[in-house]
C-alpha cells in the first residue's frame, strides 16, 4: 500500500538563533566581513604608509628649504667680509675712517651683519659701526680664552671659521662670528677680520621660526662642530628621537638640523580613524548584504520547497497532486516502453457528489473525499499510482495489468470498497462511482491521451446509468478523433469565412404578416460541404468554441441590420 503523504510545514526561516538558516546567513555575513575587511586593512595600511611618506616628504622639503636659505644667507653675509679681506690684502691696513667709508658702501638692510671688526696681529683696531661696540676695541684674541682657539685655527688653516652663537664682549644677545684670515700679497699673515652676524635675524630670515608652528626643530654643532657639537637652539631632546636630520654647511664646519612634526611621523589620529572607520563600515555593509542575500536565498529555497510540497500533494486528501501524478505517470510510460510492459489507468468519478455538496455543505463533502481517498489507498498496491486530479475525480494506475479479466476483478473490488456506507461527520452516506478504463499502450502512449480516453470511457458509463465501469474502445476513439477534427475544423473555418448566417422569417398568424426572423448559423466546408448544426454545435458547446462562434454570429446579424436600415 502506498505510504501516506504528510504536508510538512517548514520551520519559520525568521526564527533567528534556532534554525540553521540563521547560522548559515550569519556565517556567510561573517565570511563576507572577513573577506572584505582583510583587503580593506591592506589598503588602509597602504594609505597610512602613503600618508606617512607624504609627511616625511613634505618635512624634508621644508627642512631642505631652511637649509638652503640658511646656507645662502650666511654666504651672502660672509661675502661682505670677503670684500674687506680682498681690500686689506691688496691695499694694506684700514683705519677707522677708511673702514667707516667702506662699510657704508658694503653694508645693506637685507643683510644681518651686526658689525665688522679689523684685528691686525689679532688685536681689534677698528670696528664698523663703532657706536655700541667700543668695548671690543683693543680685544687681543691671544689673551681671550673663549675666542683664541677659533682665531688661531682660522689663521693656521687659512680658512674662514664660523664661531658661535656666543656672547659678545660688549654684551647683548648671542651672535655668530665669522673670522676671515687675512694674508698680504707677499704671503705674510696680516690678522683677522671678524664679521658678527645677528643670529636671531638670520633664523628669522630663513623662515625657520615660521615652521615652529607645525614642527619641532633644533640646531646643534656650535662653532661648526657638526653632529658632535652642542645644541645651541631649539628642543634639546629632539636629537634623541627619530627626527629627520640634515646637515647645514657653514664656513669651517657644519651644523645639524633636526626636525619632525609636532604629532610625530604618524598619520593624524582623525585621518587614521577615518580610514579604519570607512574600512569597517564597508566591511559591515558587505557582511549585511551577504547575510541578507543568503537569508533571502535560503528563505526562497524554503518557500520553493514548500510550494513544491504543496504542488506534489493534494492538501485535502494528502494524495499525490495532479502535477506530481502527471510527472510520475510520464516516468512510468518511459519505463514501460523500455521494459515492454503495460498498465491500466482508471478514471474514477463519484456519482451525485455535487448534490451531496450542495445539500449537506462543503465540509461534509470534504470529509467524504477524505474517506474515499483512504479507501482507494487501502485497495492499491505500494507500486501503483493514485491521485485526486479535480473535485470528485480520482485517477488510479494499476501497474502490470493489461488483461481485461484481471482489470475487471480489480475494478470490482475497488467499486465495492467505495460503494460501502461511509461516515461523514454525524451522517452515514452511501456513495457509488463510475469508472473509465484506458490501457497502455493500446489506448494511448502519452499522459494526456490516456487520461482523456479514460475520462471519455467514464462519461460513457455515466450516460449508461452510472455506478458502472467502462473500457475505452474503438468507437470512443473514433468519436474522440471526430471531436478533435471538428474542433480544429471549426477554428479554421471561422478564420477562413466558412460559416454563414441564414435568416428564417417568422410569420405572425394574428397579424398575418412576417414580423421577425431567426438567424441560423451554417457551416459550409470546402472539403465536406454543408455540415449539419447537429454535428458541430454539440462539439462547439463542449469545447468552448461556442463563445467565439456566437460572437461572430452576433456581429454578422448587427452588420446585416445596419445595412438593412440604411436602405
Amino acid at each position: 500500500m502506498e505510504s501516506s503523504h504528510e504536508l510538512v510545514r517548514p520551520r519559520s526561516p525568521l526564527t533567528f538563533g534556532k534554525t540553521p538558516l540563521f547560522h548559515s546567513s550569519w556565517l556567510l555575513g561573517l565570511l563576507g566581513f572577513i573577506v572584505t575587511f582583510l583587503p580593506c586593512a591592506v589598503i588602509v595600511q597602504s594609505l597610512v604608509q602613503k600618508e606617512q611618506d607624504e609627511i616625511i616628504k613634505h618635512t624634508r622639503q621644508h627642512a631642505q628649504a631652511i637649509v638652503t636659505k640658511l646656507e645662502g644667507t650666511l654666504e651672502a653675509n660672509i661675502a661682505v667680509g670677503r670684500a674687506f679681506r680682498v681690500h686689506v690684502s691688496v691695499l694694506g691696513d684700514l683705519d677707522q675712517a677708511g673702514l667707516n667709508s667702506l662699510g657704508q658702501h658694503l653694508f645693506s638692510d637685507d643683510l644681518h651683519i651686526r658689525h665688522i671688526a679689523l684685528a691686525p696681529d689679532l688685536v681689534i683696531s677698528a670696528i664698523y659701526p663703532l657706536a655700541g661696540n667700543e668695548a671690543a676695541l683693543g680685544l687681543d684674541y691671544n689673551k681671550n680664552t673663549v675666542q683664541k682657539s677659533a682665531a688661531l685655527r682660522a689663521i693656521e688653516n687659512n680658512q674662514i671659521v664660523l664661531a658661535g652663537p656666543l656672547q659678545l664682549v660688549q654684551g647683548g644677545q648671542q651672535q655668530l662670528i665669522a673670522r676671515l684670515p687675512v694674508y698680504l700679497t707677499d704671503g705674510q699673515p696680516w690678522g683677522l677680520i671678524a664679521l658678527v652676524i645677528k643670529f636671531d635675524e638670520l633664523l628669522q630670515g630663513s623662515g625657520i621660526r615660521d615652521l615652529q608652528y607645525s614642527y619641532d626643530i633644533a640646531l646643534r654643532g656650535q662653532d661648526g662642530s657638526g653632529a658632535e657639537g652642542s645644541i645651541f637652539w631649539g628642543q634639546p631632546d629632539l636629537f634623541k628621537s627619530s627626527a629627520e636630520r640634515l646637515t647645514i654647511n657653514v664656513p669651517g664646519g657644519s651644523w645639524q638640523l633636526a626636525i619632525q612634526p609636532h604629532r610625530g611621523w604618524g598619520v593624524p589620529h582623525s585621518t587614521y580613524l577615518a580610514f579604519w572607520l570607512i574600512a569597517t563600515l564597508l566591511s559591515l555593509c558587505v557582511a549585511f548584504l551577504s547575510c541578507t542575500l543568503r537569508k533571502n536565498a535560503l528563505q526562497r529555497a524554503v518557500h520553493l520547497k514548500r510550494l513544491e510540497t504543496l504542488s506534489a500533494i493534494d492538501p485535502l486528501t494528502k494524495l499525490t497532486s495532479r502535477y506530481q501524478f502527471n510527472h510520475r505517470l510520464k516516468l512510468l510510460i518511459q519505463e514501460s516502453q523500455r521494459n515492454k510492459e503495460g498498465f491500466a489507468l482508471l478514471y474514477i468519478d463519484l456519482d451525485h457528489f455535487k448534490q451531496i455538496n450542495d445539500s449537506l455543505g462543503h465540509a461534509v463533502g470534504d470529509q467524504l473525499l477524505i474517506a474515499i481517498s483512504q479507501k482507494l489507498k487501502a485497495s492499491m498496491r505500494s507500486y501503483d499510482l493514485l491521485s485526486r486530479i479535480s473535485g470528485d475525480e480520482f485517477v488510479l494506475v494499476l501497474r502490470n495489468l493489461t488483461q481485461t479479466i484481471a482489470i475487471e476483478k480489480r475494478v470490482e473490488a475497488i467499486s465495492k470498497q467505495i460503494n460501502t456506507t461511509m461516515a461523514a461527520g454525524s451522517l452515514d452516506l452511501s456513495v457509488t462511482c463510475s469508472i473509465g478504463i484506458a490501457v497502455y499502450p493500446a489506448d494511448g502512449n502519452d499522459v494526456d491521451t490516456l487520461i482523456k480516453h479514460a475520462d471519455r470511457a467514464m462519461y460513457e458509463g455515466k450516460r449508461s446509468g452510472r455506478n458502472v465501469s467502462y473500457f475505452f474502445n474503438t468507437s470512443m476513439r473514433d468519436e474522440a478523433d471526430r471531436y478533435i477534427k471538428l474542433t480544429a475544423g471549426m477554428k479554421r473555418g471561422l478564420d477562413n469565412s466558412e460559416f454563414q448566417v441564414y435568416y428564417q422569417p417568422i410569420f405572425d398568424l394574428h397579424q398575418k404578416k412576417f414580423t421577425r426572423c431567426e438567424a441560423l448559423c451554417r457551416w459550409i466546408s470546402p472539403t465536406h460541404g454543408a455540415i449539419p448544426p447537429s454535428d458541430f454545435i454539440p462539439v462547439a458547446e463542449k469545447s468552448g468554441f461556442i463563445l467565439p462562434l456566437s460572437t461572430w454570429v452576433t456581429e454578422e446579424v448587427l452588420k446585416c441590420y445596419q445595412e438593412t436600415e440604411a436602405l
